[in-house]
């Protein structure tokens, strides 16, 4: 519902500028009763990025547009929003995904590369 997705991305508050022309918004949860021990204590979100980053692969193979917002939020606007759209308290949000379509014509950013030698390094 429109007003739902306005009132997710009103708790989100990162989307200025493009959530009013967002046709809808994924949330994607990682459920916490499948970690067990202190080890795991970041694998929610560690197997909830990478299930989401399959998710926006495959939505762009459908050529809809994607863009992803992190759930850095308040311990308060996180409790809005499993309220807001239902989500169990055992399932954590790992972020949101909002889906589009792209416009006929856009600017693309590009970012000076930094040399391959600056990020990466092989040990032998």
């Amino acid at each position: 519902e429109k007003e739902e997705l306005e009132n997710v991305l009103k708790i989100h508050k990162g989307n200025a500028g493009f959530g009013d022309s967002a046709k809808m918004v994924i949330i994607v949860t990682s459920d916490l009763r499948t970690f067990t021990s202190v080890g795991e204590r970041y694998q929610n979100y560690i197997d909830g990025s990478l299930f989401g980053m399959s998710l926006i692969y495959a939505l762009h193979s459908f050529g809809l547009a994607t863009c992803t917002l992190n759930w850095s939020v308040t311990k308060k606007a996180d409790k809005q929003m499993h309220a807001l759209v239902e989500i169990p308290e055992y399932e954590a949000i790992v972020f949101l995904i909002v889906v589009g379509h792209y416009p006929k014509t856009f600017r693309v950013a590009k970012s000076k590369r930094q040399d391959i030698n600056n990020v990466m390094q092989i040990k032998e």
